[in-house]
């Protein structure tokens, strides 16, 4: 029974990270397209605008590109909190 639980945990850790690096990926492509900033740049932890030149307008139009590719509504009120790829990451994901 304890290596059953242990091995589902595991299982159950690989699959989070598996769908955490999706995102990732999607996220990142949505960025250097939206951006044109390169992909060796966009990091989990790179600022949007500090480390990746976004502007306003660039965004609100990264907003509605993620919106549309997950299918899922980011209130203008969250956008703000959005500063890193960390934030859109993690935010993306508790949303799918």
């Amino acid at each position: 029974e304890p290596y059953r639980r242990q091995r589902q945990m595991c299982i159950r850790d690989r699959f989070f990270r598996r769908i955490l690096k999706m995102v990732f990926d999607k996220v990142k492509e949505i960025i250097n397209d939206t951006l044109s900033c390169g992909e060796d740049i966009i990091t989990m932890d790179a600022v949007l605008i500090d480390d990746l030149g976004a502007d306003s307008l660039d965004a609100v139009e990264l907003c509605m590109t993620i919106e549309e590719a997950f299918d899922i509504t980011i209130p203008e009120d969250k956008i703000a909190d959005l500063k890193t790829v960390k934030d859109i990451v993690e935010f993306v994901e508790s949303q799918i």
